[in-house]
């Protein structure tokens, strides 16, 4: 992502009853300016037809005085998000009380007059270019006043493997649908379950994935190729069908065990060999 670090401020902020102290950046990203660019030309263009039709609507109304119409404009004014009045030209007409066909007059024997407007328009790019401008920055805080900007950065950008993590939690293997509970108690002592759950399934991911980088090992993946980032999910996976046998309550058999298991399991450590009966190696 094409970044440039704008501004780094500290700033305090009324959190609860506490006074706490901040540290906000504001980043601008080319790729985020390049992504709203389309999408509010789109919504530019639209608010300008929008716009437009109030406009050519407003010309065919007519007035009994300027002062109505000038009210009326600057309720239409108001309105306006896209387009600028630069010149309004005021249109004059004539009436007479009776109907039919009059005689031959003078301007000065009209009865009434009735105003109208006509329009110098132009599309008001500065609003545009000034929501694009909004969009194309984005502000990131943190109360850890010692972190350096690049730092907040790359921990925001990690964010994708917390929230792969929560989706796991909202999976259908998870079952997390299938709970119903009603009490605030219970739904918190819930939730710290399940964000323990998530902080053991990250960091046994990290671990097998540090260790494999390490020992510059690979284990396959779900199409069969090799792979030194596996996902825990693919491991919890790799590990189904793995059985004890337990022969005449005196002798234990682990069953099913292949290489892959047997490398993964040597990666974690002596704990995990005795859990499932393999001999460290010398």
């Amino acid at each position: 992502m094409n970044l440039n670090l704008l501004n780094v401020v500290s700033y305090e902020i009324n959190y609860g009853l506490l006074l706490i102290k901040q540290q906000w950046i504001i980043i601008y990203s080319k790729e985020a300016r390049e992504r709203s660019r389309h999408t509010l030309k789109k919504q530019f263009d639209k608010q300008n037809q929008k716009d437009l039709q109030l406009i050519q609507k407003f010309e065919k109304e007519e007035f009994a005085c300027e002062s109505d119409m000038n009210k009326a404009l600057n309720i239409i004014s108001k309105k306006l998000k896209s387009i600028e009045i630069i010149k309004q030209s005021i249109v004059k007409r004539g009436c007479y009380k009776k109907a039919g066909r009059p005689s031959k007059h003078s301007e000065k024997e009209y009865d009434y007059y009735r105003y109208s407007s006509t329009f110098t328009l132009a599309s008001s790019l500065q609003s545009f270019y000034d929501k694009l401008h909004q969009k194309s920055h984005f502000i990131l805080a943190t109360n850890d006043l010692t972190l350096e900007p690049k730092d907040i950065f790359d921990n925001y950008k990690n964010q994708h493997i917390v929230e792969r993590g929560f989706r796991f939690l909202k999976g259908k293997e998870f079952l997390s649908d299938a709970i119903y509970i009603k009490s605030p108690e219970r739904i918190e002592a819930l939730l710290f379950i399940m964000t323990l759950s998530l902080m053991v399934y990250a960091a046994l991911e990290y671990r097998i994935r540090k260790e494999l980088s390490n020992t510059n090992s690979t284990i396959p993946d779900q199409k069969g190729k090799p792979t030194s980032t596996p996902t825990t999910r693919w491991i919890f996976h790799c590990f189904i069908g793995i059985q004890m046998l337990i022969i005449n309550d005196t002798q234990q058999v682990m069953m099913n065990l292949n290489d892959v298991h047997k490398l993964i399991i040597r990666l974690l450590g002596g704990r995990y060999l005795d859990i499932y009966l393999i001999a460290e190696e010398v």
